[in-house]
């Protein structure tokens, strides 16, 4: 996050009399913040929330966050109305946290504050992972990149060939619907109230919005060409959709479900990855070796970081400082600092590695090879390969309860999905 400007002595004393007062919302006061962000963490680790919030006067806002511990921030500078703001904190104690934003105008007018974010902090022990398959869920044909519910009790699970995407209920693992969503479904991606799930089509020029209270199609979206990976930024307002074919990515506003842009990047995009702070977004390319940076206020592509051979997974970790990129053809993951947008380490894997997921608490990223039926286990306080797992059948894509207590893997060949939990 870059540094914050002070607020104005005037504007500060106003806050600091608006605080006294009780914090209530005076006239010509911005509206209550939205909070979004990463709801999962562990003790100590900062997690990065997000804050956004209008004026009706169209006035620069500021915030801050009361982060439900006892502690609130500092005011952040001022940005342009509806423009969203992060800020990191870390929680010393596990347990369940309501965090609450307010904003302020630059005359000194408050907010009053937001409804409650609620942020799970967990004890897990560092050497505490899921690294044992306790279940195998058998698929359509070709499973490929899932997503749960922001609840964790669904997952959705795109199959290829058979045109459809599996619903299956985590408590038992039962498959309880199967949806059709176009040609050749690929990724899926849940919004953060986990009304809808965004199915992305790589043998259709279509987007599927599937309503999760009785999992029909509520709509479908047309894109500019085939689709594979998709993604929702954290707070719900965009997806981004990569086009292999065309080395594009579609922008779809999820309060209408319209396509607002198209944005050109490198040769064979595949993976998308948004940060935390739903202000950047980086698309691994496979055929130009190169992760794209766009920044979502205005859909630019702003940075190009070459990369090994053949980037595809893609994931950040929930503090948004590191990403991560499975690189196939170079037998490794390369990490990618995002404060410098350069590639700071690179971790060999082998058996060519292909999907890769960040598990949410942020202590391990997940990353399948798939010429080796392989699931390897990447520590990210020092970046070692701390455990593998066999997993037999082409392992390919993740996704994680919110909790980080257990992982489902997709595997392309074996036609299954497997449930991973920790062994101890």
């Amino acid at each position: 996050m870059k540094p914050k400007s002070i607020l104005p002595l005037p504007a500060a004393l106003a806050l600091v009399v608006a605080f006294i007062a009780g914090g209530c919302r005076s006239a010509g006061a911005p509206n209550p913040p939205v909070v979004s962000g990463t709801a999962t963490g562990l003790c100590g680790v900062p997690l990065m929330l997000v804050a956004t919030a209008t004026d009706p006067q169209g006035d620069m806002v500021a915030y801050r966050f009361d982060w439900g511990d006892g502690q609130t921030s500092g005011w952040s500078g001022y940005t342009a109305s509806g423009t969203a703001d992060s800020l990191a904190h870390p929680w010393d104690s596990a347990n369940t946290y309501a965090v609450r934003a307010q904003a302020a105008d630059h005359e000194g007018h408050t907010s009053p504050w937001s409804g409650a974010f609620t942020v799970v902090i967990d004890t897990l022990p560092s050497q505490s992972y899921p690294d044992s398959v306790v279940d195998s869920v058998a698929t359509g044909s070709e499973p490929f990149g899932p997503c749960l519910l922001p609840n964790g009790q669904y997952l959705y699970v795109p199959c290829r060939e058979l045109d459809s995407v599996m619903v299956i209920r985590t408590s038992d693992n039962q498959v309880v619907k199967t949806v059709f969503a176009g040609e050749y479904p690929c990724f899926a991606a849940a919004s953060p109230d986990g009304n809808r799930v965004y199915v992305s089509s790589s043998g259709g020029n279509t987007v599927s919005v599937v309503r999760t209270s009785d999992n029909g199609v509520e709509t479908t979206i047309d894109v500019s060409g085939p689709s594979v990976g998709l993604a929702m930024l954290p707070n719900g307002e965009y997806v981004y959709v990569a086009h292999t074919d065309s080395n594009t990515v579609s922008v779809i506003r999820t309060s209408d479900n319209t396509v607002v842009a198209e944005v050109v990047v490198g040769s064979g995009p595949s993976c998308v990855a948004p940060l935390p702070n739903s202000q950047w977004v980086y698309v691994s390319c496979h055929s130009s070796n190169e992760v794209w940076v766009i920044r979502t206020s205005d859909n630019t592509a702003v940075k190009t970081i070459r990369m090994p051979d053949y980037p595809e997974g893609i994931g950040a970790t929930p503090d948004g400082k590191h990403v991560y990129v499975a690189c196939g053809y170079a037998d490794s993951v390369a990490v990618i600092s995002t404060e410098t947008d350069s590639v700071v380490g690179e971790i060999h894997i082998p058996g060519h590695p292909g999907g890769l997921g960040v598990l949410p608490n942020g202590s391990y990223v997940y990353v399948s090879s798939y010429e080796g039926d392989l699931v390897s286990v990447i520590r990210t306080g020092d970046n070692a390969v701390v455990g593998t797992i066999p997993i037999a059948g082409a392992p390919e894509y993740y996704a994680f309860q919110p909790g980080s207590s257990q992982a489902y893997v997709t595997c392309r060949v074996g036609d299954k999905v497997m449930v991973i939990a920790p062994s101890h």
